[in-house]
């Protein structure tokens, strides 16, 4: 990403962190993508065998590596590929209270100001 759509942008906002919820198995691709967004070595992959049920037996993997977002141009165009959209939605899941994902959780604020300027770099209204 030359200038990711995360970055300031002037009337398009500023961000200043993006919360990440889930994720799937994001391989980095053998070619390799210009300044992916990969994610830190302490992050993990949990793998329930039944949805939202975790447990301290678990499995689980180091997510080290994975990528979780990548935005480039193509061609005349642009591409953003995410590899996971639960940042996106406005969730509640289950559990007493219920777990707020996306846009409802508290700690994801820049989530939105993330889509639209995502949405404006794809759009060409923001640089390159």
């Amino acid at each position: 990403m030359n200038d990711p759509p995360a970055g300031s942008h002037g009337a398009a906002g500023e961000m200043h962190g993006l919360v990440l919820r889930e994720g799937r198995d994001g391989q980095r691709p053998e070619r390799q993508l210009p300044e992916p967004t990969v994610l830190p070595d302490e992050f993990v992959l949990l793998m329930p065998s039944v949805a939202w049920q975790f447990g301290e037996k678990t499995p689980w993997r180091p997510a080290a590596g994975y990528l979780q977002a990548a935005a480039l141009r193509h061609g005349s165009g642009r591409v953003a590929v995410f590899a996971e959209a639960g940042m996106f939605t406005a969730q509640l899941g289950g559990g007493e209270p219920p777990v707020r994902i996306g846009f409802n959780a508290p700690e994801a604020s820049q989530n939105k100001q993330f889509i639209l300027n995502t949405m404006r770099w794809l759009a060409g209204e923001l640089p390159d």
